[in-house]
């Protein structure tokens, strides 16, 4: 029997195998790497290096590849890259008009996926009873080994308060205000879940698979129905104290201005989002955000107006953003990216 400072001595020697490996594993995720990189890279020793990768070539999560590009008079360096097709996730994205499970691969390459029908009418109890059986017979059909399976990943508008696993005001979502999402899938499912906004989700993704890894610093701006994003400081995602620190699109930007889904009053959601910007300008009969673009582009001074208008809200939102956080980059994700020369030249 261990004494409790052998068992502590114990948790604390495997927090550090775990915590090493996930250091590992998110310098592999952008690039293949060898021992001696991973070793400059994480000032981990090279011995420390050894001990984690073995363990991950056994456990099949690595492999080692050959770098034929070294000159000949050169021992060839033997670089790690992630095996893709070794762990898996499942993903839950809920949308104001759609829901949807996919299960993906480490790498993030999507193996099978499938909209769930969801409706107003349905309690919450009800709704999460139908996301779980999709998700189990999604699993099944997939003939994936449930056992590699990491987790569930859920997607949804905001706020979220992630820690918590619950909603607040989320719109379109009024019935799941403070609804705890993840402890009830928890008790249906074998798998853990864990709840983000939905831009911070996007924000995650780009800085792992897409345009994000080529910086330390940015601001992604997801722009549609809502509006959204993600802050990442020094590599990591900027969470705050209750994980919801990313919400900008509740920036104020006209005290007592438009009404906000949130209950406030002139946040920067309020005016930009595309529904909104829409909305604001209605009676000029422009329906989707294409068609204003499109008109701006063949000289339709209404059009010009409606994106000289968004260009403004955005330029305040970003000067507020930039000035306190100077990132290298502001991405643009979302419909707004549609012909978007003309857009951020306003800007």
């Amino acid at each position: 029997m261990l004494t409790d400072n052998q068992q502590g001595k114990r948790t604390n020697s495997e927090d550090m195998r775990v915590a090493n490996q996930m250091l590992l594993l998110n310098h592999l995720r952008r690039n293949r790497m060898s021992r001696a990189d991973l070793a400059r890279a994480t000032g981990l020793t090279r011995a420390a290096i050894s001990i984690q990768v073995d363990q991950l070539l056994q456990q099949e999560i690595l492999y080692e590849v050959v770098d034929d590009s070294a000159p000949l008079k050169n021992r060839k360096s033997v670089q790690l890259a992630i095996r893709s097709d070794c762990l898996f996730a499942i993903g839950l994205s809920l949308a104001r008009e759609s829901c949807e499970v996919g299960i993906m691969n480490i790498g993030g390459g999507i193996i099978i996926s499938r909209p769930v029908e969801i409706n107003s009418e349905q309690s919450v109890e009800e709704s999460v009873s139908v996301i779980c059986q999709a998700i189990l017979q999604l699993v099944n059909d997939s003939g994936i080994d449930g056992s590699k399976i990491l987790g569930i990943g859920i997607s949804a508008p905001g706020p979220v308060l992630p820690y918590k696993g619950s909603f607040v005001r989320p719109g379109g979502f009024d019935k799941w205000h403070h609804i705890a999402l993840t402890s009830m899938m928890d008790a249906q499912l074998p798998w853990k879940s864990h709840l983000e906004g939905a831009g911070v989700a996007l924000t995650m993704a780009t800085k792992i698979y897409g345009v994000g890894k080529n910086y330390h610093d940015f601001i992604l701006l997801k722009i549609n129905y809502g509006f959204g994003g993600g802050i990442v400081i020094n590599d990591r995602l900027h969470r705050g104290v209750s994980g919801g620190g990313n919400e900008f699109g509740h920036m104020v930007i006209n005290m007592g201005g438009h009404q906000c889904d949130c209950g406030n009053k002139g946040c920067l959601a309020a005016y930009a989002s595309i529904h909104s910007i829409l909305e604001e300008f209605s009676h000029y009969g422009f329906r989707s955000w294409e068609q204003v673009v499109d008109a701006a582009y063949v000289g339709d001074q209404r059009a010009m107006e409606i994106l000289q208008a968004e260009a403004c809200y955005l330029a305040t939102g970003i000067t507020n953003l930039t000035n306190m956080l100077e990132p290298q980059a502001v991405i643009f994700t979302g419909p707004l990216t549609y012909r978007s020369e003309l857009l951020f030249a306003l800007i």
